[in-house]
């Protein structure tokens, strides 16, 4: 209990504390990255480094590393297995019940139905519990099993860590002011409640999409025996890691035109290398025995969760917008495509706050 304590507090200050020390090393002022409600509320599209054909194809390369294996191991083991058909059970009551009301509250969003005016403040916490209601339905259809079901209790816990969760990105985000809100002019307690509220419902939906693909076997078999990656001196090994992470999460807001990306892969790696130090399973823990089917589902999870997100947001109020340096062209909804990448590491960190609470996603 007292390590636990411990590390998080370390997660807490090494996350929420890196940012200011560069800011305050370079020079400037922490009064805005302090204030409430968080930049990302208050701004407009940020101004950003111009779009880069160099920049756009580098990164393209790099995630086309990532994805491409990806590919080919799916394929490979749909390949061998086509023939074999999976029989499911019949869909819940529970399961339809979220489906319908997924759709209402979709149309609700994008309707602006005068006499479900009550309910726009609320529509994306509703739409996003009845996504996730509706997806653990599914995995319960083919399983017999899902987290609501199985772990109610530390499923429930998701929706307030959800919430301190997303809360740190809006806080981070200030630092490169990647995406801004467009939105009512709302008091500061009306959207701390409201945001609060909205943000509770990430960790479940992206817990619940991870848990549901490793139902499948392309992923829970096809991915369970690949490459093997064993590292002999795991803490040694972890420490350069840790070190080069957090000093990226520290200069973010010195250079949030060229570190913006360490957003959404700093924290993961902090956390990473934190739980090695502490000789603590975690989401690469797999890896020595060639089982990457976590890490592929947790990304894939994020991605489909990362698509509804998006395409919700598109006709919402209130929505978002970003304002992406070097990348940002070719929107799919908002997003520039590139900007889909960051659910990739989003995923795995997701996953591994989900599994630090406790929740088994096997």
């Amino acid at each position: 209990m007292i390590k636990n304590i411990f590390k998080f507090i370390i997660i807490i200050s090494l996350l929420f504390g890196l940012p200011l020390i560069g800011i305050i090393l370079s020079g400037k002022s922490i009064k805005q990255y302090a204030s409430f409600p968080p930049a990302s509320y208050c701004a407009t599209q940020a101004a950003h480094a111009q779009f880069s054909w160099t920049a756009f194809i580098i990164i393209s390369l790099i995630i086309m590393i990532f994805i491409l294996p990806v590919i080919f191991f799916a394929f490979k083991y749909l390949k061998q297995h086509r023939n074999k058909i999976y029989k499911s059970a019949k869909f819940s009551w529970w399961g339809k019940s979220g489906i319908i009301l997924m759709i209402f509250f979709w149309v609700l969003a994008w309707g602006r139905f005068s006499i479900f005016a009550v309910f726009q403040e609320y529509n994306f916490f509703l739409l996003w519990v009845s996504f996730t209601i509706a997806v653990n339905s599914l995995q319960f259809k083919r399983t017999g099993k899902c987290l609501l079901t199985g772990q109610p209790v530390l499923f429930l816990l998701l929706f307030p860590a959800s919430a301190v969760f997303w809360w740190y990105f809006e806080y981070i985000n200030g630092f490169v002011l990647n995406w801004s809100y467009i939105s009512s002019d709302y008091s500061n307690l009306k959207i701390f409640l409201l945001s609060t509220l909205a943000f509770s419902t990430v960790l479940p939906a992206v817990s619940s999409m991870s848990s549901l693909l490793l139902s499948y076997a392309w992923i829970n078999k096809g991915f369970n025996s690949i490459l093997r990656i064993n590292i002999t001196m795991p803490k040694l090994t972890a420490l350069p890691v840790f070190i080069i992470f957090c000093a990226g999460l520290a200069l973010i807001g010195v250079f949030p035109d060229y570190l913006f990306p360490l957003v959404w892969v700093s924290p993961l790696f902090i956390i990473l290398c934190l739980q090695v130090f502490f000789n603590e399973r975690h989401i690469f823990s797999g890896i020595s025995d060639g089982n990457w089917s976590l890490i592929v589902s947790a990304s894939i999870a994020a991605l489909i969760c990362g698509f509804f997100w998006e395409m919700w947001n598109l006709y919402s109020i209130p929505k978002w917008q970003y304002s992406v340096p070097l990348v940002h062209r070719f929107l799919i909804f908002e997003m520039p495509v590139l900007g889909y990448s960051g659910y990739i590491p989003f995923g795995m960190l997701c996953v591994s706050i989900s599994k630090m609470i406790g929740l088994r996603h096997d």
